[in-house]
């Protein structure tokens, strides 16, 4: 298949998938706002694996589109991560009628964010989450709708379960009445119950939901990022780029520098100290290798490097990379291409489905 041909063929598969996806998304909030069908004055959405593994990634908007809910709690792993967070927060801005202060948009894993904002008039809870969506100290006590989450089984976030393990837990929480939506991206959402029947966890499928069978072309979002930082790491090892990773210097009158590489509170600290003037500069250090000789400290083993920069595996520290050459530039683009290209395969999808919980 030609790369064209290809191109052609995922861009008529998106359109079906969004054609879908656009159905659900009436349905739902047809049923949403039909009080015979959804009996609750407020509309509380519980969802795991939701934060975005790129830009334009944000699954926040289709759930609030579909479900107009008053309360939202999104739980992932990923959220300890401030670029994958602020990923859905600047959603957030887009679609609010008014500007959101934000103080903090940095979670330590276990750490929450509660929001409020003004969409289409009404007022809106968001609670992020930086931890695992099956733990119960992250479960909110009462939802009348689950929504998964389309990263709800990546391996990658130190998950001690998936939905599928705790799908007895999680039904246990969602109120009578209340309505599920399984995993969108599985090729049949009956995976989603690992072997158990809709009926024995006191679920009914609503009818007139599901669509017909249908082959698509599927970005695997999971292999593409694996695929893409294994080719980046490759590049790094054979001299094709080089990143420099990039620190937010304090330069006091002095002479004397701080990095903003820790606890900002022990820069705070120190700037108190000198009382004297100073300035914020950015340094880019030679390389990767450069960042570490002069950080002994810091063991290059414990962070992920990607194109987004170093991630250390444990401690909420992120140091991104400065912008490489133009040359660099073209062999990332050609390593997304080439990313995309081989984690993009045919799956046969039998719908997604919608069910609702039955009285008990």
């Amino acid at each position: 298949m030609t790369e064209n041909v290809e191109s052609n063929l995922i861009n008529k598969n998106i359109e079906r998938s969004d054609t879908i996806e656009n159905n659900l998304r009436r349905q739902l909030h047809e049923i949403c706002a039909n009080r015979e069908l959804f009996p609750f004055p407020n509309i509380k959405v519980f969802s795991g694996g939701t934060a975005p593994m790129r830009e334009g990634n944000s699954e926040i908007p289709f759930i609030l589109d579909s479900t107009d809910f008053d309360e939202g709690t999104f739980v992932d792993p990923g959220y300890a991560n401030s670029h994958r967070l602020n990923l859905d927060l600047q959603e957030i801005q887009r679609i609010s009628d008014e500007v959101i202060k934000l103080s903090n948009t940095k979670l330590k894993p276990g750490e929450k964010l509660e929001l409020n904002f003004r969409h289409k008039g009404k007022i809106k809870k968001i609670t992020f989450i930086a931890g695992d969506a099956t733990k119960e100290e992250n479960i909110p006590p009462s939802f009348n709708i689950y929504f998964s989450g389309r990263r709800v089984c990546i391996n990658d976030e130190n998950l001690e379960n998936t939905p599928s393990e705790k799908i007895d837990m999680l039904m246990n929480r969602l109120r009578p009445g209340g309505f599920m939506i399984p995993d969108r991206d599985l090729e049949d959402d009956a995976a989603f119950f690992a072997g158990r029947q809709p009926q024995d966890l006191s679920l009914r499928e609503v009818e007139g939901i599901r669509p017909a069978p249908r082959t698509v072309l599927r970005l695997n979002d999971q292999l593409f990022n694996t695929k893409k930082n294994r080719y980046f790491n490759e590049a790094i090892d054979n001299g094709q780029i080089n990143p420099k990773p990039l620190l937010k210097v304090l330069e006091f009158a002095d002479g004397e520098k701080l990095e903003f590489l820790f606890d900002e509170q022990e820069i705070k600290k120190r700037i108190k100290e000198k009382n004297m003037l100073y300035e914020v500069k950015n340094f880019s250090y030679q390389s990767i290798d450069h960042f570490f000789s002069m950080h002994p400290n810091l063991k290059r083993s414990d962070f992920d490097i990607s194109e987004f920069g170093l991630l250390h595996k444990e401690l909420n520290l992120e140091i991104p990379f400065d912008e490489g050459t133009t040359e660099e530039g073209k062999i990332i683009d050609d390593i997304d291409r080439r990313s995309r290209h081989e984690a993009t395969g045919e799956i046969t999808i039998r719908g997604i489905g919608l069910y609702q919980k039955i009285s008990q």
